[in-house]
Order: structure tokens, then sequence, then C-alpha cells
């Protein structure tokens, strides 16, 4: 039983990945994989719409999520790391790569698609870019620094980035000193001692 529905989902996810590059032509979004994304002069965008087999109640379900970021955080980042070629990489390398900042992310939302039915996904794909729509164009940079908190995935690297974005190398030196899991390694030195080394310079 459960690999009849499987083969449905199967169909569907196909039925998606048309959808989504179908759908950002038509709201003036690009397509990366999975995501549809867009950027500003001062943030980037990135939605993340799957859908999938609950095979506990044997349902298809539709899920999204939508994440944001300063532009400069990834710039910064590469930078730090000895990675400034990225800077000249496809934007698309800020919602795909894997030396990025994550970003905030909103809750995922999740719904049912009756009878595994392409018409309904579509509705439900509809609904999800429209929100993602929303909020590009009113989720400002100010709204992305009062919703960074300490429970975001990457704080710490945010909190060592806002510090050397803000020239504070001082007090960025101390962050990197105390930081356990940098989260980043480029050819075995991690993101801490890069940071570190930055700082330096940027002090001396």
């Amino acid at each position: 039983m459960k690999k009849e529905y499987r083969i449905k989902i199967k169909e569907l996810e196909k039925e998606l990945s048309v959808l989504k590059k179908r759908k950002a032509k038509e709201y003036g979004f690009k397509k990366i994989d999975s995501y549809l994304w867009s950027y500003n002069k001062e943030m980037f965008y990135y939605a993340d719409i799957d859908v999938w087999l609950d095979e506990k109640n044997l349902e298809c379900k539709c899920s999204y999520k939508w994440l944001c970021k300063p532009m400069w955080i990834d710039e910064l980042l590469w930078v730090i790391l000895n990675m400034e070629e990225n800077k000249s990489a496809p934007l698309s390398l800020r919602c795909t790569g894997a030396f990025t900042f994550n970003g905030i992310e909103s809750k995922s939302q999740t719904t049912l698609i009756d009878e595994f039915s392409p018409e309904k996904l579509e509705l439900c794909v509809d609904s999800y870019i429209n929100d993602f729509k929303e909020k590009v164009q009113n989720f400002s940079i100010l709204d992305f620094y009062e919703n960074v908190n300490e429970d975001i995935y990457q704080y710490d690297i945010y909190n060592l980035l806002y510090l050397v974005y803000q020239k504070k190398y001082s007090e960025a030196y101390k962050c990197a000193e105390g930081m356990i899991h940098s989260g980043f390694i480029n050819k075995g030195k991690k993101l801490s001692d890069y940071a570190k080394e930055y700082c330096l310079k940027m002090i001396n």
C-alpha cells in the first residue's frame, strides 16, 4: 500500500518542481535547486517549498518556510575565511552554498493536500508564494535586526560577524575566542581562528 502512495508523491514532486519554475517567472522570483529567491540592495530572501508523504497517516503534505539575511553578511564571512572569490559567484550561492550564514527563518507551515491532487498542490503553492512575496516586499533590514535573537540557528556566528561589521574588532576578537563550535572550517582552520587573525590585522 505504501508503495502506491510513494509513487503518487514522486509524481507530485515532479509537478512541484515544474510549478516552482513556472511560478518563479510569474511572481518575479528566481529558482535554484529547491529554492525560490530574491534580493534587494540590503537583503537576501529565499523560500523552500516541499511536498512529502506523511507515512503514518498516508497523507500528502506540502511545507514551506522562508529565510532572510543582510546582503553584507555572507560577503563578510567569505572575506574572513579567505574565500573572497565567492563574492563574484552567482547570487544564488547565498542560498545553496556550504559557506553561508543561514539567516533567520520563519516557522514551517504545512498544508494537507487532499487526494494527492495536483490542482490542490498548485493552490497551496500559490498561497505560499504570495506569502513569500509579501515578506520580500515588506520585511526590511530593520525588521531583521529586530528579530535576531539568541534562539536563531548560528547566532554565535551572526554575533561575531555583526561585531566585525560594526568595526568593533576587539569585541569581535573576544567573541571568537569564546566560540566553542565555530561552524565553518576552511582548509583545516576554524572560522574563529580566521576571525581572530582578521581582527588583529584590522586592529594593527
